[in-house]
């Protein structure tokens, strides 16, 4: 049954017209059009209004240093933020070849869809890696690791649930030394490490797949 056109009656009913010429009468019909543009020509000529659609459920290009090399590294929970937008979504995240995936990055770009798509998908990623804790009670934890382990390896002795892997590139960036043992943290140190923790910034430079 191939359609034809669909006509609004003055007495609110519905004529189908199908191809074959045959006419149905409806009170009320329904639209399930995927994205078929035929149908959304026909709700087009019924005095509807039709908003482009546009790109949803992909994930992040990110190029950036800590990422690098550490595909297939999975996040149990983090908390991740389009703050530019004001959405945010928790859930596993898995770092890729490209940038990021993950079920948190596919309901996000859902979220901010549109506005990614009016942003040609350059806009900023924010992950907190402990959702749940405040920034002030990660770093509080960082200074009680430093006080009841004064004297193993930062590099060794990943906090907070962090695969040891990310843990290490953390401190690879910031110059944090591998031989460095807890006593030895600067307060610089502390900082940076609860700013990577609770509020790692992104930036996102294309939509993936």
């Amino acid at each position: 049954m191939e359609i034809h056109s669909v006509i609004s009656e003055s007495n609110s009913n519905f004529q189908i017209k199908l191809k074959t010429g045959e006419t149905l009468e409806f009170n009320k019909i329904l639209f399930a059009t995927g994205s078929g543009r035929k149908a959304w020509n026909w709700l087009d000529a019924l005095g509807h209004t039709i908003v482009e659609p546009v790109p949803s459920l992909f994930t992040f290009k990110i190029s950036d240093a800590r990422l690098e090399n550490l595909f297939g590294l999975a996040f149990e929970n983090v908390e991740c933020s389009l703050v530019e937008f004001g959405y945010s979504q928790l859930g596993p995240l898995l770092i890729t070849h490209w940038g990021v995936s993950g079920p948190s990055v596919l309901k996000l770009s859902a979220k901010g869809a549109r506005e990614l798509f009016e942003k040609k998908y350059d806009t900023t990623l924010k992950i907190n890696f402990v959702p749940g804790m405040k920034k002030d009670e990660v770093r509080k934890k960082i200074e009680k690791e430093k006080e009841l382990h004064p004297s193993k390896f930062v590099s060794k002795t990943p906090i907070l649930g962090l695969p040891r892997r990310y843990w290490e590139r953390i401190l690879e960036i910031h110059f944090i030394d591998f031989s460095k043992k807890w006593s030895g943290l600067s307060s610089r140190d502390l900082h940076v490490i609860t700013e990577e923790l609770t509020d790692a910034r992104f930036r996102i430079r294309e939509k993936g797949v």
